[in-house]
């Protein structure tokens, strides 16, 4: 193989993290050419349409999102809630362990402990 097409990989002081997503062949083409023509990597790329994304999309809705999460939990639990008090269960106990199971759940998906704490903290019994 040629050397012409090896593309140095940039080190991030950050930690990453990988993240995969299936694309159309003809796509996949395209983004391999362009990041040849150009010596990047597809990465490259993508993070920085991530990151141009996440400037001008979710900055701005960042709040509605959390609120749309916490929604999701609460309807979550106030279902089970119902079914915990027809089933004459103590919906104390199994709040504590809802909640404990919707943090694990989150924190297997990387979202941050902060981010979780504050979900967290508007989930009501």
């Amino acid at each position: 193989m040629s050397k012409i097409f090896n593309i140095r990989k940039r080190k991030s002081e950050k930690q990453t993290h990988l993240i995969g997503a299936y694309m159309p062949d003809e796509f996949v083409s395209s983004l391999t050419l362009y990041c040849l023509s150009k010596g990047i990597s597809k990465s490259c790329i993508i993070q920085e349409l991530l990151q141009e994304w996440h400037s001008k999309v979710f900055q701005k809705e960042s709040e509605s999102v959390m609120d749309e999460i916490v929604f999701l939990i609460q309807h979550d639990w106030n279902i089970r809630k119902m079914v915990d008090k027809i089933n004459k269960f103590n919906v104390v106990d199994t709040f504590s362990a809802y909640k404990k199971g919707v943090t694990e759940t989150l924190l297997s998906k990387k979202i941050k402990e902060t981010k979780i704490n504050e979900i967290m903290d508007m989930i009501k019994i």
